[in-house]
């Protein structure tokens, strides 16, 4: 049995906002896909951009990495988020679940 290893980065504009992106490898495809995660605006800084500019960095990354696709989920409720990875070209695909463990 093999072992793929995952890699990931914190994307950071510092002191404003982070998000970090993980390299997902799989036998269907040649290529990794990019999930982001935690994307994060300090409080002061939200509303100016910084948002849209941090997930552009990390489309940019994994675009850069050589990924085929970049996913990211989102909770139900948050308009004003799905509103800004609309704007950045991606689209709503499918449902995404989570089984927390405690």
């Amino acid at each position: 049995m093999e072992e793929k290893v995952f890699k990931g980065f914190v994307l950071r504009i510092p002191g404003v906002a982070r998000a970090t992106i993980v390299l997902v490898e799989n036998e269907l495809h040649d290529k990794p896909y990019a999930l982001l995660e935690d994307v994060f605006v300090e409080e002061e800084y939200r509303g100016q951009g910084n948002g849209r500019k941090i997930s552009q960095m990390a489309i940019d990354k994994a675009k850069e990495l050589g990924c085929y696709k970049i996913v990211c989920t989102s909770r139900y409720g948050r308009d004003y988020v799905h509103g800004l990875y609309e704007s950045l070209g991606m689209k709503k695909h499918g449902y995404s679940f989570r089984l927390d463990f405690h």
